[in-house]
């Protein structure tokens, strides 16, 4: 008869909730795929092959629960509904070997490497080059601040959430480009210093040649979606046009046409461009 030092650890364990086919855990790991949505593919590929190893129980990297809690500029988050689609491929994959996956959600307080760092006190990192600000001194409740805004967001992430995989590339590519052109145009009129600031996170590269080269080559392979893809592209710029000008109204009142046409006139040109890399008709 053999012994073992540890004769539990390939038994189920029953939490109540769920129950683990062995007690052997893979501690959380921070891959940096978990940080740009066109890696979900290789991040559900690489828990997969652990789950298909045998562990009974996955703990992701860390996932920020909001803007201000990023580790880096745009990192892995789920904060919109929209994010839950990358998320489930992964324990999708997991659960399909047998296994079970667990998020590990981390606010990277003073420690995150990006400008919108919060903490509880205004003490600098060692690790990062930016000051947090510190919560107490905000003076506001971000969920209330954000509350007269949400149901025009909510309803906005609606209108252009795609019906399938390559819709959804396509929001990304054409509203993420037409709300950062925006977005940069308006930090142009920021104090000097916030403007610069605003200026660095818009400029990160946010996967755009990456997305061309997946929906090119499925545009490519067929004419079908090409149709479809381009008439989806100009609903959206029209829906992306409408909240970008609702965002200027200010005391219930937009500026003069006469200041806003150009803005939109070289927006739009933006777009086209846009539509003519992935090879369809603005």
């Amino acid at each position: 008869m053999t012994t073992t030092p540890y004769p539990h650890l390939l038994a189920p364990l029953d939490l109540g909730f769920t129950t683990l086919r062995n007690r052997v855990l893979m501690g959380s790991m921070h891959t940096g795929l978990e940080d740009r949505f066109y890696n979900y593919g290789k991040l559900a590929a690489f828990y997969r092959e652990r789950a298909r190893g045998g562990v009974g129980l996955i703990v992701t990297g860390g996932i920020s629960p909001n803007r201000s809690g990023w580790l880096l500029p745009f990192g892995g988050t789920l904060n919109f509904k929209g994010d839950v689609y990358n998320h489930r491929r992964v324990t999708n994959a997991v659960h399909e070997e047998g296994g079970k996956i667990l998020m590990q959600i981390l606010h990277a307080g003073r420690y995150g490497y990006q400008p919108f760092v919060v903490s509880a006190s205004p003490i600098k990192s060692p690790i990062s080059k930016f000051k947090p600000k510190e919560l107490d001194d905000a003076g506001i409740e971000p969920v209330a601040a954000m509350d007269p805004f949400r149901a025009e967001l909510d309803d906005f992430r609606r209108r252009t959430q795609g019906a399938d995989y390559p819709e959804t590339l396509v929001t990304c590519y054409l509203t993420g480009g037409f709300l950062t052109d925006f977005f940069t145009g308006l930090a142009a009129g920021l104090p000097k210093a916030l403007g610069e600031r605003v200026s660095a996170v818009l400029d990160i590269d946010a996967g755009q040649d990456a997305l061309v080269v997946e929906l090119r080559t499925a545009i490519d392979a067929s004419a079908r979606l090409a149709s479809r893809l381009a008439m989806w592209g100009r609903r959206l710029v029209g829906d992306t046009m409408l909240v970008a000008r609702s965002s200027l109204v200010t005391g219930g009142q937009l500026p003069g046409e006469e200041r806003i046409e150009p803005v939109f006139t070289e927006l739009i040109s933006a777009h086209t461009r846009r539509m003519d890399a992935l090879g369809l008709t603005a």
